[in-house]
């Protein structure tokens, strides 16, 4: 018998990898971390007093709760998308604190305790926890490479259960960093429509486009043909995690999109998390969205130069549409977890095993494109110079 519930009943023991980094980081060695995904840390310089500032506003001193959020800071988000080409309205978006617990409602509106959503494999393993604590189950369908990544439609569809209620869709993934083609999306919808399924779009690095492509699809919040849910946030989009402001756009046939934002405003008004400053500074923040993106975008194709220049046979760099991650396959002569303790007791390098996001086969590590360029390259290079000294 246990006080505690069973679905927060992880196995919360650090393994092999994250053991060994602690005791180095405590015997001062020094390491290059290729892991760093925080672009506080990260040494981009974007955000000045000015932004800060935005915080202050005398308005912050009072508190006028809206369930959605506050009609200015959504308007501002509407008017961001139409920069993109996309036309929303201000009453069918709604602000959460973070896309997690954007998930988390979604989960509420659409999923009854036990039933499933489908979710992308490799992807964030984030997926996995918020499953649990919302009481649903997650159903992985494979995104595949053969030089590019891809939806194999097939067996998604194979795998959907008289359970199922959502299919999540993530683009750029992270970490593969594939978006979503046309194609693909008009198959996506098709699918849902013929199993009445809703789609969770997560966009949150859609502003991050490394590798242009005419056959992308547009953004999911245009999408009218199913109930469908597009996620973004400051996290990524300016680099500002620690706002804690995300937004959720509601599209679809119109009795089913008004219905669904009836519901998510009771949920929403349910928490009010989303805190005022943020808020009313949201519309300046935005405005000034370029100057973050424009900042953070050198950093990815400055690294990602980097490993095109550094890595070649036996190392393989997976391709990258977007995001702020790269992949690189290693020969598979030993688990993704050894080569990371190795390049860590060898090399000194950080790097995360492709387990950790849900790669099967083969040996895949992920690095992260904002890591300071010195560093990334640096750690790029060790890598594949230790890699190719295994193979004499």
């Amino acid at each position: 018998m246990t006080m505690f519930s069973s679905r927060t009943n992880w196995d919360l023991q650090p393994n092999r990898l994250a053991r060994r980094v602690a005791e180095l980081r405590v015997e001062a060695k020094e390491l290059l971390d290729l892991t760093e995904s925080n672009p506080t840390r990260a040494g981009i310089a974007y955000l000045d007093a000015a932004w800060l500032g935005e915080l202050s506003v005398p308005a912050a001193a009072s508190y006028d709760p809206e369930p959605r959020g506050l009609l200015a800071a959504r308007a501002a988000v509407r008017d961001r998308y139409r920069k993109r080409g996309v036309e929303l309205t201000a009453e069918r978006l709604f602000l959460a604190s973070g896309t997690s617990e954007a998930y988390a409602h979604l989960f509420r509106l659409l999923l009854e305790p036990g039933e499933a959503a489908l979710v992308p494999t490799p992807s964030y393993p984030l997926f996995d926890f918020l499953g649990d604590i919302s009481d649903v189950a997650l159903i992985p369908y494979s995104l595949h490479y053969d030089g590019a990544w891809w939806i194999d439609m097939d067996e998604l569809e194979r795998r959907i259960t008289p359970a199922c209620r959502a299919i999540v869709l993530v683009s750029p993934n992270n970490p593969t960093g594939s978006v979503l083609s046309a194609k693909e999306g008009d198959e996506l919808c098709r699918i849902a429509a013929a199993h009445d399924l809703a789609l969770i779009a997560d966009e949150v690095f859609a502003d991050f486009i490394l590798s242009p492509s005419a056959s992308a699809a547009p953004s999911m919040a245009a999408e009218d043909r199913v109930l469908t849910f597009t996620l973004g946030g400051l996290s990524k989009s300016l680099g500002m995690p620690q706002m804690k402001v995300a937004w959720t756009a509601v599209n679809g046939p119109a009795a089913l999109a008004d219905e669904a934002c009836r519901r998510l405003e009771v949920l929403s008004d349910t928490f009010l998390s989303v805190n005022t400053p943020a808020q009313l500074a949201l519309p300046a923040w935005l405005a000034r969205a370029d100057e973050a993106r424009t900042a953070i975008m050198h950093r990815l194709k400055t690294n990602h130069r980097a490993c095109l220049q550094s890595v070649a046979d036996p190392v393989e760099l997976l391709h990258v549409d977007g995001g702020w991650s790269v992949v690189l396959r290693l020969p598979a002569t030993r688990s993704d977890e050894d080569w990371c303790l190795l390049l860590l007791e060898e090399e000194g390098v950080i790097a995360d095993p492709g387990a950790t996001y849900g790669f099967g086969s083969g040996a895949h590590i992920v690095i992260s494109l904002l890591t300071p360029v010195d560093t990334f390259r640096a750690g790029v290079e060790r890598i594949a110079a230790r890699v190719s000294a295994t193979r004499q």
